[in-house]
């Protein structure tokens, strides 16, 4: 798998504006509103929530990558997001 190695965990995750890989929580996120969801700051201090199946809202994948909102099929997928959910 191409991509970037994070040091700290040791995940490898996509480069480009549509994947996002926390350093705090080490979590990778599909779709910037994602990862922007499950952060938050305040008084200047990251905090993660992490993401839970159990609301049917999030949605984890076969690479370990975390999707936010109603599930694609593979055809809208590919026309939504330029085919990175292959």
């Amino acid at each position: 798998m191409s991509g970037v190695l994070h040091p700290k965990c040791g995940k490898r995750y996509p480069t480009g504006d549509r994947t996002g890989h926390c350093a705090n929580c080490c979590q990778t996120f599909y779709g910037l509103s994602a990862f922007d969801r499950h952060q938050s700051v305040q008084q200047g201090r990251v905090s993660c929530s992490m993401p839970s199946t159990d609301s049917g809202e999030w949605r984890l994948d076969d690479a370990d990558r975390w999707h936010f909102g109603e599930r694609m099929s593979p055809e809208q997928a590919a026309a939504a997001w330029g085919g990175v959910f292959e």
